[in-house]
């Protein structure tokens, strides 16, 4: 929670070690993304996250994870666009 995850390696890793956790879904709303020059942009989008113990779908879910904001740089490349950094940025969370 607040995290920021930056660079190629680094998001891979992110990637990489979530397929061994729990199941999520990102219910994504509101991306707005403003090009701040010709090869950069940044962009803001509100998310609502579920998670359960990793199993057979459907699985049960029992309240969201979080609410909150990703605050992402963007790069162009010779390759197309790529995220640069993403930070979560924690709105709501349920009670401990």
């Amino acid at each position: 929670m607040g995290n920021k995850t930056q660079g190629r390696e680094a998001i891979e890793q992110r990637v990489a070690d979530a397929k061994n956790g729990p199941t999520l879904r990102h219910m994504m709303s509101t991306i707005r993304i403003v090009p701040t020059d010709k090869d950069r942009a940044s962009g803001v989008s509100y998310v609502t996250v579920y998670s359960s113990p990793a199993g057979t779908l459907p699985l049960p879910l029992s309240e969201f994870s979080a609410l909150g904001e990703y605050h992402d740089e963007f790069v162009r490349t010779v390759d197309g666009w790529k995220i640069q950094s993403r930070q979560f940025i924690p709105v709501f969370l349920p009670p401990s």
